[in-house]
């Protein structure tokens, strides 16, 4: 599945691990990507019988420091 940042594909799902009850969707996005800690992350499909692919949303007030490699986007 593709990750999504304003409609502009800046990575890929590497895989889902279940842990606990909770599914973990593990990405890889491109370096020069730089996300706010507070981004958000959703599901969405782009039609009614399309693919399914990971939007990252950024918040209204971008916290000052990025999200690092291996930081977790909480639910």
């Amino acid at each position: 599945a593709k990750v999504d940042l304003g409609g502009v594909q800046v990575g890929v799902l590497d895989r889902v691990q279940l842990v606990a009850s909770t599914a973990v969707a593990y990405v890889d996005v491109n370096n020069s990507v730089k996300l706010p800690q507070n981004t958000r992350a959703e599901l969405r499909q782009a039609t009614v019988l399309g693919d399914i692919y990971i939007a990252l949303l950024p918040a209204d007030n971008p916290a000052p420091s990025h999200l690092h490699d291996g930081d977790t986007i909480p639910l």
